[in-house]
């Protein structure tokens, strides 16, 4: 059960799938603009994620999550330091989160603003970053209608990967802009069917 089914018995709950986009360029305010990987990191070097979820943008915003799925049972060398909200309200406390997973609901239903930008993450490296694979990235929204009787779940997934960053100045290439859409079926790991220099893959959720 959602914790908005349980706030508001009387909801319909969905669940839909969703656009999930990561921008390793961030920016005030947050706009997305396709800056593909994020640069590798020494050990105690930090780099701001910015998070947008276009199909969401308008609705209001009852609860979200973030979190890094793990197909095997080994340790990332990062943590979650701080979580932005698209208002600028720090949603954690201050210590470290090593799970790099995140969840939030929001006392005060608001909207999101057109862009989609839903959180700025900030990633701090525990040990200096060297070949490190693509991380899958989960994030759910969770929509509330006005009056609130139909509640949707929105799921998006995308590939947070790590190489030479593009600088701000820099046109995005053919190539760096190649998006790979693939199906993804709950429980199964995604397989895409094209990657280029581990672009960031848009994945549909049914």
């Amino acid at each position: 059960m959602l914790s908005a089914q349980r706030h508001l018995p009387q909801t319909q709950i969905f669940q839909t799938p969703g656009l999930l986009l990561l921008d390793t360029h961030a920016e005030t305010p947050a706009v997305y603009d396709g800056s593909g990987p994020a640069r590798p990191l020494k050990k105690e070097e930090t780099v701001d994620i910015q998070v947008f979820a276009p199909r969401a943008a308008g609705q209001r915003i009852y609860e979200y999550s973030f979190g890094v799925e793990r197909f095997v049972n080994i340790d990332l060398p990062f943590e979650l330091t701080s979580a932005r909200d698209w208002q600028e309200n720090e949603l954690m406390s201050g210590k470290p989160n090593t799970t790099l997973t995140f969840s939030s609901t929001r006392f005060g239903i608001a909207p999101l603003p057109r862009t989609g930008h839903v959180m700025t993450l900030t990633l701090t490296a525990t040990e200096d970053i060297v070949n490190q694979a693509p991380m899958l990235v989960k994030l759910t929204i969770t929509t509330v209608s006005n009056p609130p009787r139909r509640v949707n779940q929105i799921v998006g997934r995308q590939r947070l990967s790590w190489g030479k960053q593009r600088k701000a100045s820099e046109p995005v290439s053919s190539e760096a802009s190649t998006l790979v859409r693939v199906q993804y079926h709950p429980g199964q790991q995604p397989s895409p069917k094209k990657v280029v220099n581990h672009v960031p893959i848009f994945i549909d959720v049914f």
